[in-house]
């Protein structure tokens, strides 16, 4: 056999961003009483992530982080109460920033600022 055939092929290098961003309701209270205790953090990725990160931190020091899982590329949403991880402790009141941290199936990520989140002590 002889010939020659030709492919097009698609290099992905473009990291995958997130829009839309809004967290609410600010301030919260993770009092667990029925009224503001956890706050939702939102946003729209422009792909499909294979790791969708949201981090939670206050003086520069990450103190929380979330996973959102969006099958495809569009809106998503993760509450946070307010606690650590592992331990379960509330966080001590203040205001915490938050940013997205997202990798495309092509291994490209790019950080996004979020905003800013505040937790107050129970009413």
């Amino acid at each position: 056999m002889r010939g020659e055939t030709s492919t097009t092929l698609t290099i992905d290098n473009g990291a995958p961003s997130v829009t839309g961003i809004s967290a609410g309701p600010s301030p919260f209270y993770p009092r667990r009483d029925g009224y503001r205790d956890s706050v939702s953090i939102r946003g729209t990725v422009s792909e499909q992530t294979s790791s969708l990160r949201i981090r939670v931190f206050l003086g520069g020091e990450v103190l929380r982080r979330l996973w959102a899982t969006p099958d495809s590329a569009g809106k998503f949403a993760r509450s946070w109460d307010g606690r650590m991880a592992r331990s379960g402790w509330r966080l001590p009141p203040g205001n915490y920033r938050y940013d997205f941290v997202a990798t495309d199936m092509a291994g490209n990520r790019a950080r996004t600022p979020g905003g800013r989140i505040q937790l107050l002590k129970g009413r």
